[in-house]
């Protein structure tokens, strides 16, 4: 009874294993790929964080770098839509060549560059806005456009809103010219939104165990765990054990 007891336990600890390993590869994988696709995104902005015009050039070559990264993850569904952007890629950044136009009118209405460069900010988060479809987005989107909008008031006065309304207008050109972050959102996002459902619960609850009870392998808190760290309690079995006995309290009878 013994051993036979024993077979069934070192049975279901691969079956640990093995879940355990394929979450942490779905998971890892999903967000690799969320942070390339956001690269991408931001590397479609016409305007860099300070306002001046995103360097075109530049920008190709941070997507091309992104695209052969995405690749690398040998996901052979998802590397012909990365084809796909490829494709694009040549005329997909030709607004770049209206905001040009946009800023050299905008330039003409008698503002300031730094002004109007908080008023390019505002705009830009105004557009992320507009889009963003979670809460999370639309609340960071609305902070960061209210914050520079608050700012070009300030330096504008009684003009605000008639010089807000003037670049505002101007500006809508550069989205009129192109729908890119359309195009690469149509390819890629459903890979995100298919990754995530793939993801089970069950599976990111055994991750999320692992991540809060496993040991730091090196750093100031090599050694020490999240949950020694948070609560200040030294933990004295490893993840996996501490797993076992969990699955133990609350199924009595699943080694058995």
């Amino acid at each position: 009874m013994g051993r036979k007891t024993d077979e069934l336990f070192e049975k279901k600890y691969e079956l640990y294993e093995l879940a355990l390993q394929e979450t942490i590869q779905a998971v890892e994988e999903y967000e690799d790929f969320t942070y390339l696709y956001m690269c991408i995104i931001k590397q479609l902005q016409p305007f860099y964080s300070d306002g001046e015009i995103r360097d075109r050039k530049k920008a190709e070559e941070e997507i091309k770098v992104a695209l052969d990264l995405i690749e690398e993850l040998g996901k052979e569904f998802i590397n012909k839509d990365v084809q796909t952007v490829r494709g694009l890629l040549p005329k997909l950044l030709n607004y770049f060549e209206q905001t040009k136009k946009s800023v050299k009118k905008c330039q003409e209405t008698g503002l300031g560059d730094s002004t109007l460069k908080v008023l390019y900010l505002a705009w830009q988060w105004n557009k992320s806005f507009i889009k963003a479809k979670k809460k999370p987005r639309r609340d960071r989107a609305r902070w960061d456009r209210d914050f520079y909008l608050e700012y070009a008031e300030d330096l504008i006065g009684e003009e605000f809103e008639k010089s807000k309304e003037t670049v505002f207008n101007e500006l809508d050109n550069i989205i009129q010219a192109s729908s890119a972050i359309e195009n690469i959102n149509s390819i890629l996002r459903p890979y995100l939104d298919s990754s995530r459902s793939q993801t089970t619960q069950e599976f990111l609850n055994i991750f999320m165990f692992y991540h809060n009870h496993r040991r730091y392998k090196d750093g100031k808190r090599k050694g020490k765990t999240p949950m020694e760290i948070f609560t200040g309690q030294k933990q004295e079995k490893d993840w996996i054990e501490l797993l076992l006995d969990d699955v133990e309290k609350k199924k009595p009878d699943f080694f058995l």
